[in-house]
């Protein structure tokens, strides 16, 4: 860890000081004499009438320590240690703002914020390089919150996702979606909840399903470049993360939460969500459940048969906290149960209905030692069991009862990081430790070994600036090993104990232009370790009706990434775009053989690697052009390619955008939308070619304070004409198109 960290000190950065309206009043009441701790207070209000503004979340950043303003605006955050932090401030249809706050001992600090309604919201567009040592060290490159992930929020991760910038879903019918970014998915796109991995098999075939349901979430966070790889090695595309706040950090004043209502009218879905949140003491608690469920999705060309979910989540979360930090558990589970179509190509011809389940817990160790340098230390440990089962088809019984594969995972993870400020040129920076063991035992009709894996790695994250120029780095030093429970030969290779160690790094530089206009720069190494599916699989895999084995030699695969991003902002106008270029080598993924499997009558799938590139640019743009009036655009285009076979790469996006017109007058805004994409003829084996579309979307939205509740509101209209039209991504749009119109209600109270 040492030589880890020496390394990187030679390396690495980060950006942001963003803009806030702030005063700030300083004053000794002796209210903390005995403690010698400070005290930081204020009140919230709207910059333009005036009035308080109730239900704003006001966050330490370099503690995580939060309050919650009441109703005539005024929060307290009290026993704060002295020192230098950053206060960042939430609240639903406002910016959000910073700033930088000295506490001292037995001093009161008073910080009055007046915001801002947030109509513009340069959601991507971060144009300052200035470094501020107070701000949040991990840095998400897009966030998705407030009334924009009110307005976007789906049935599942992917489709709230999928008009973000870069973004789409790869799906075999509503529930097995999943997010892909720049064209990457699977284990090149890692999907996080509050940190950590989700614990489930979501990355192994395309009708796995992710165990994030959206409905709860606060906030969505995509994270690139080196700050990805404090998660994970293979940070070539990104990271996901869904913030749900399952472990308490703050102290509540009072009895509080949400609860939200959806329903929509293509597949006559409900689901409805909650969390509280109390304190007494010293001691935080939270709790929050969600469920969600619908009948089969209807096409503008007719029903697609076996497409309806059911799921179930909850969780309860309790911490003790202090001046020094914080002891936080938590329990959850994760329940679903969903269909999968057929009669396509490639799929199994009665469909396949597939059972989840997930439970989890969560321990949480924080401490804020007295220390100039380390700011504060965190350790994590997570157990998750997972079980899955496929069912078929039974014509004797007419019900899905023939379990075709079984999945049990037992995993535990473990996690250190310790943040720290400055030290020489570099300005803040993370480092710490990764250990995980998982536990995985396949059955039904499968002859899949039963495999112990185990992960190890230490990484470090450093921020320097030079002048108008801003760093980031990232390293981190990666050991993985796979352990088939029996030793075995078989046709496909000598299944036996495989080893892997690989070192994964990046550099992000920043430069400003002018005050408006700033550029940046980066390059990543990543690797991609071979999952126990890709080395040691075989057996039938009913939902992609394809007999799937792997090869036990298969190395790692090593990603190159390059990116560049140009960003303009002003008052009313904010413009990014982005060129990116991806190599790999050994790029994994399953090859029809040509042949048949003797066992069950499918065809062989094998895992192979190739030579690969994927490339491509995306543009965000966004004008204020009259009081109230905001017009947004997106754009994305991607190309790959298997180098190695001189062929297009299977399962690319086309160019895609989306248009978005809105009007904001103060609690309500309305907006129109055209969502649009290309044809893709650019195809890999045995894909089929799509035709382009145009589909147009309408939504109003609401939000108002009445007695001590805060409502809002969110009715959507999606694909307004009804349109037939089909997601090049859709493994079932030689059966069915995507859903027609749609009425969408969301309803949210924040009490």
């Amino acid at each position: 860890m040492a030589s880890l960290y020496a390394i990187t000190l030679f390396l690495f950065g980060l950006v942001g000081t963003p803009e806030v309206q702030a005063t700030i009043i300083g004053y000794s009441d002796g209210e903390n004499q005995q403690t010698n701790r400070g005290v930081i207070r204020g009140k919230v209000t709207d910059r333009d009438s005036g009035e308080p503004v109730s239900y704003t979340s006001i966050v330490i950043v370099e503690t995580n320590r939060a309050a919650t303003a009441h109703d005539n605006g005024e929060y307290i955050l009290p026993n704060v240690a002295p020192g230098v932090y950053t206060l960042r401030t939430h609240r639903v249809g406002y910016e959000s703002f910073s700033q930088s706050v000295t506490v001292t001992p037995n001093d009161t600090i008073t910080v009055n914020f007046r915001v801002r309604s947030s109509i513009f919201r340069s959601r991507a567009i971060q144009v300052t390089a200035d470094r501020d040592n107070g701000e949040n060290i991990i840095r998400a490159e897009h966030r998705v919150d407030g009334r924009e992930l009110r307005q976007q929020l789906g049935r599942t991760l992917a489709e709230t996702l999928q008009n973000e910038p870069g973004m789409a879903q790869s799906t075999m019918g509503p529930a097995p979606a999943r997010p892909v970014l720049r064209g990457l998915s699977g284990d090149r796109l890692v999907l996080l909840e509050d940190g950590r991995t989700t614990g489930d098999v979501s990355t192994s075939a395309p009708d796995h399903a992710v165990t994030i349901d959206p409905i709860n979430s606060q906030y969505i966070e995509i994270l690139r470049g080196p700050s990805a790889l404090i998660y994970t090695s293979n940070a070539v595309a990104g990271v996901v993360n869904v913030v749900r706040g399952q472990i308490p950090t703050e102290l509540p004043e009072h009895f509080h939460g949400t609860a939200s209502v959806q329903g929509e009218s293509v597949n006559q879905g409900l689901s409805a969500g909650g969390a509280v949140y109390s304190s007494r003491e010293n001691l935080a608690f939270k709790a929050d459940l969600g469920l969600r469920t619908s009948a089969d999705i209807t096409t503008p060309e007719g029903t697609l048969d076996n497409t309806s979910i059911q799921n179930f989540h909850g969780g309860v979360g309790l911490s003790r906290i202090d001046d020094r930090g914080l002891l936080g558990f938590s329990a959850n589970a994760y329940l679903s149960s969903y269909g999968i179509p057929g009669n396509f190509i490639g799929s199994h011809p009665e469909g396949v209905n597939i059972n989840l389940q997930r439970y989890q817990f969560d321990t949480r160790y924080e401490r804020y030692p007295d220390s100039d340098w380390i700011k504060r230390a965190q350790y994590n440990y997570t157990f998750s069991f997972y079980f899955h089962e496929e069912l078929e088809y039974s014509p004797q019984r007419e019900r899905f009862d023939i379990v075709g594969y079984q999945s049990n995972l037992i995993t535990n993870t473990v996690t250190g990081r310790y943040y720290h400020g400055r030290a020489g040129f570099v300005d803040q920076g993370i480092f710490g430790f990764y250990g995980q063991h998982s536990y995985n035992s396949p059955g039904g009709f499968t002859f899949t070994p039963s495999t112990n894996d185990l992960a190890l790695a230490t990484f470090a994250y450093q921020d320097f600036g030079i002048g108008d120029w801003a760093f980031q780095t990232g390293l981190r030093f990666d050991f993985y090993a796979l352990f088939p429970v029996e030793e075995t030969d078989t046709a496909f290779g000598l299944r036996t104990n495989r080893t892997f160690f690989n070192v994964s790094g990046g550099t992000k530089a920043s430069y400003s232009l002018t005050r408006n206009l700033v550029t940046s720069f980066y390059l990543m190494r990543t690797v991609r370790i071979p999952v126990v599916e890709e080395l040691f699989s075989e057996g039938p895999h009913l939902p992609a009706y394809s007999y799937e084995v792997g090869d036990p030699t298969l190395n790692a695969e090593i990603g190159h990434g390059a990116e560049w991003t140009l960003r303009y902002a002003s008052e009313s106008i904010g413009i990014q775009n982005s060129w990116y270029f991806y190599s790999f080598s050994n790029y994994l993924y399953p090859r029809n053989t040509g042949e048949e499997s003797v066992r069950r009558p499918l065809p062989i799938y094998q895992y192979t690697g190739a030579s690969a590139r994927i490339y491509g640019t995306e543009i965000l743009a966004e004008w204020q052009f009259l009081d109230g009036f905001m017009l947004n655009g997106t754009a994305s285009y991607v190309l790959g390619d298997l180098t190695t076979d001189n062929e297009p790469l299977p399962f690319i996006p086309p160019l895609t955008g989306k248009i978005d017109l809105q009007y904001a007058y103060r609690v309500y805004t309305i907006g129109t939308s055209m969502r649009l994409a290309s044809k893709q003829d650019r195809l890999g084996e045995f894909e089929e070619p799509t035709d382009g579309y145009q589909v147009y979307d309408a939504f109003v939205q609401a939000h108002f304070t009445h007695g001590s509740h805060m409502h809002t509101f969110s009715l959507t209209l999606e694909n307004i004409t009804n349109e037939t039209y089909r997601m090049h991504l859709s493994r079932v749009k030689s059966i069915m198109p995507e859903p027609g119109r749609n009425v969408k209600l969301l309803y949210r109270m924040y009490f």
